[in-house]
């Protein structure tokens, strides 16, 4: 076999037997194995024999293989031994094969809880179908079949025909998810990945056969019984009642009308939402095969594929119903069904219930692949794949201890919102399977107040450098000396915000937004804090405004601050 495409599969789900050692010693020393464990019934997973031959390749330098066990989850395989993880075969999720048998249960599990969900919206849109515009209509739209219905039989009316369905959705989800599979495991390229072409024959034979072995019969059950309550005196008393009375009237014949109709409508249904699901996993995974798709992205996926669906076969569900329903015997088959449909009540009858059946197909088809993914995401976590595992490891399973929590940091912000950590150490790591270790690290809110913080809301006046020292002028402090008493520094700003009034003088004019300013403060102009008032924090954005000019001000941030310095020829002052 060659190594580029050999994948080992070791299912076991129902098998008895695993890998034998000949089969390793043909795999181990290709250069990209694949080994996947999957749930072993007989625990003959690794054996001794076999665990010797792969630490032989793959750990030439570990003594003990008897002490390695094989530990598996969705993506990938553990090779440990019971106090170190010694080696990962990293499996992409793409590669990965889902045993029919778990999709069977998965999907079973996930159209049991689905029905229950959306069985309301399939009662009106059966109902709206059913309602001919051949006799008078007795509904005028959604509400007013809802509203009658409630009237008359209360809100358990939207409920009539359940049980039916329910008995039918389980084993139609599960045979159409466990054929996709069985099917799609076939299908796979020499990667083990299935592209959107690929899952289309897929979605159509997992459709044809859920039509075949559940939905035509349980389908055709279920609009009877709806069609039964629409009678003046229903007949049908319950489920097995119903099915009693069909098959003693019309034998099991009278469970497959609209075969044809249905192997259509699941066939292209099936294959449609297949192939829009596999495509938008597919592009959204990209190059990473491995990228998890959490629930919500796919239940807007499968949403998506629904609707795609509902607008491509509407036609032949509207089909499928009139031909399953108590008149059925007024078609002699399906395409007489849908000449008669077109010659008496025009091409937009075969849309009829479409916009009842679109929020119901949305909502169900994005149920049932959540459902059903989180399912078999929790199946395929099968943990230790070898018998001996509890007698070689567990025994000596360590749990995890930490120590305290160290004391709280500073808050990140000076001035305002901003937080604070804490963190604590791991004084026990986790060995041989014990538990894990919690989070390590804690954050909460907090609220800055830092004497700094009055800086940040003080509002600088500023005026050119042409009043240096030159003259006493009615904007500088009355008390100023002609001679400075201390050094002058420099603040550097970038301005964010500059008044419109600025262009209208020829000193402001130079004021442009993110243009870098410097501005002195003189020692003369030190307030009661030794500082200029407004001169800022640096990465902080505050106010300034032109003390000799009405309306021109702005904002700016502070870049650096220079002591013992003069601003260069036409800067700016602090007054």
């Amino acid at each position: 076999m060659g190594c580029q495409s050999t994948r080992v599969i070791c299912k076991g789900f129902w098998e008895e037997g695993c890998l034998s050692q000949e089969k390793l010693c043909l795999i181990l020393p290709c250069f990209r194995m694949q080994i996947s464990c999957l749930q072993p019934s007989s625990g003959k997973c690794f054996s001794l024999g076999s665990r010797r031959l792969i630490a032989s390749v793959i750990l030439p330098e570990h003594t003990d293989p008897s002490s390695l066990y094989i530990k598996s989850d969705s993506n990938q395989i553990l090779l440990r031994e019971c106090s170190t993880r010694l080696r990962t075969l990293v499996i992409p999720a793409s590669d990965l094969v889902t045993h029919p048998g778990k999709a069977i249960l998965a999907g079973g599990i996930a159209g049991g809880i689905e029905i229950c969900i959306t069985f309301p919206t399939e009662y009106v849109k059966t109902q709206l179908q059913l309602d001919e515009k051949a006799h008078p209509p007795r509904y005028a739209g959604i509400a007013d079949c809802v509203k009658q219905t409630v009237r008359g039989h209360g809100v358990k009316g939207l409920y009539r025909g359940l049980s039916s369905l329910v008995y039918g959705s389980i084993p139609k989800a599960a045979v159409r998810f466990g054929m996709f599979e069985f099917l799609s495991n076939q299908m796979r390229d020499e990667q083990g990945k299935l592209d959107s072409t690929r899952s289309l024959f897929c979605g159509l034979g997992a459709g044809v056969a859920e039509a075949v072995m559940v939905v035509c019969p349980m389908e055709t059950i279920k609009v009877k019984f709806i069609h039964d309550q629409c009678s003046p005196k229903p007949k049908y008393r319950g489920f097995f009642h119903g099915v009693r009375e069909i098959v003693r009237e019309q034998g099991l014949k009278g469970t497959y009308q609209g075969l044809t109709a249905t192997v259509l409508k699941q066939g292209s249904n099936q294959a449609i939402r297949f192939f829009v699901m596999t495509s938008l996993k597919n592009w959204y995974k990209g190059d990473d095969p491995n990228k998890v798709i959490n629930p919500f992205i796919t239940g807007v996926f499968g949403a998506t594929a629904g609707a795609a669906s509902v607008f491509g076969n509407t036609p032949l569900d509207v089909v499928k119903t009139r031909m399953q329903g108590l008149e059925a015997h007024k078609y002699k088959s399906t395409w007489d069904c849908a000449y008669k449909i077109m010659k008496y009540e025009g091409p937009l009858a075969f849309y009829k219930g479409t916009i009842p059946r679109l929020g119901r197909v949305c909502l169900d088809v994005a149920i049932v692949f959540v459902i059903y993914d989180e399912v078999v995401k929790l199946l395929n976590k099968t943990g230790d794949c070898c018998e001996d595992y509890q007698a070689v490891c567990q025994r000596s399973a360590v749990d995890c201890m930490v120590g305290p929590w160290g004391p709280w940091s500073k808050c990140s912000s000076l001035c305002g919102v901003g937080s604070k950590d804490r963190t604590r150490q791991v004084t026990v790591p986790p060995r041989n399977g014990g538990t894990p270790c919690p989070d390590l690290k804690q954050r909460r809110g907090c609220f800055g107040d830092s004497p700094v913080c009055d800086t940040a809301k003080e509002v600088a006046k500023i005026l050119p450098d042409s009043y240096k020292r030159d003259f006493k002028d009615p904007w500088r402090r009355p008390h100023m000396l002609m001679k400075e008493k201390q050094p002058s520094y420099c603040v550097y700003f970038r301005l964010k915000q500059v008044g419109a009034a600025c262009r209208l003088h020829f000193w402001s004019s130079h004021l442009l937004r993110e243009r870098r300013v410097c501005v002195e403060c003189q020692g003369d102009a030190v307030g009661s804090r030794s500082r200029c008032e407004g001169d800022g924090l640096q990465g902080a954005r505050t106010f300034w405004t032109a003390a000799s000019i009405a309306g021109c001000q702005g904002s700016w941030v502070q870049e650096s601050l220079q002591e013992t310095c003069m601003c260069p020829p036409l800067s700016l002052l602090f007054v």
